[in-house]
This record gives structure tokens, sequence and C-alpha cells, in this order.
């Protein structure tokens, strides 16, 4: 549905790190993947027709700077999107702490495989996150 960014794109014709990173990005942030793990984690929260995949693709674009606003991003891609801006604003609002952390987690435990699968030594959580890893 959505691209990671102009920016992104740019930095990629660019260089190889570039490249590097949207792969990660594209792998990590796979709308089905995202849109598991809110189904397994959220307790409160529901999907009608805006899909936890959609807010987390139109955060992305804010968060990498390649819009400056989240409500840009939802103009850009409006017709897209089955639910209005308000629905988007009450999605993200409403984000429950445990989805959240299972998001950090998971990207955790993602590159720690990713690090074992080339042979590197894994790492243990940094002490700020020991707390949201241990709580899975």
């Amino acid at each position: 549905m959505f691209e990671l960014g102009k920016k992104i794109e740019a930095f990629a014709a660019k260089t190889p790190v570039a490249v590097l990173v949207r792969a990660v990005l594209q792998r990590d942030l796979d709308p089905e993947r995202m849109d598991r793990l809110f189904h397994s984690t959220a307790e409160i929260q529901y999907e009608k027709s805006l899909l936890f995949s959609t807010v987390m693709m139109l955060m992305t674009e804010v968060v990498l700077k390649s819009v400056p606003s989240l409500n840009r991003a939802y103009l850009l891609h409006q017709e897209e999107i089955p639910a209005s801006v308000r629905a988007l604003y009450d999605k993200v609002n409403g984000l429950e702490t445990n989805v959240s952390r299972e998001l950090v987690a998971d990207g955790f435990r993602r590159q720690n495989a990713r690090r074992r699968q080339v042979g590197r030594k894994t790492r243990p959580a940094p002490a700020r996150f020991s707390y949201v890893l241990s709580r899975r």
C-alpha cells in the first residue's frame, strides 16, 4: 500500500547503506506481520476498517520525515484509507502500552536472530529495555 517514502528512495540511489536500511524496514514493517502482532497483543483496541499496519505505515512516513505530520500523511493516502482522519488519530492516541512494548521487544528479538544468522554474538538488552523485554 505505502512506500517508505521519497527520502529513502533518494538515499538508496546514492548509498548502499540506505538500501540495507530500506530492506530491513520493509521486512520489519511488513503489513501482515504488523497486523498479526497487533491481533495477538491488543487487549482493548480493535480493528474495523483501519488496520494497524496502515497506521504504522503512515507513522513511518512521519518518523522518516517524508511528510511533516500524520494529518499530511493521511491526506496523501486518503483515497487508500477506508477511515476518517478522526479514526486515525483515535487509533494512534489509544495505542495500548503493551502493543508498543511488543513492537520494541519483537524488533529486538528479530535483530538478535539476524545477528545469529550471520555468526555474530547476540546482544543483551540495554538496561533500560530489560523490563520491556522481560514482560513477554
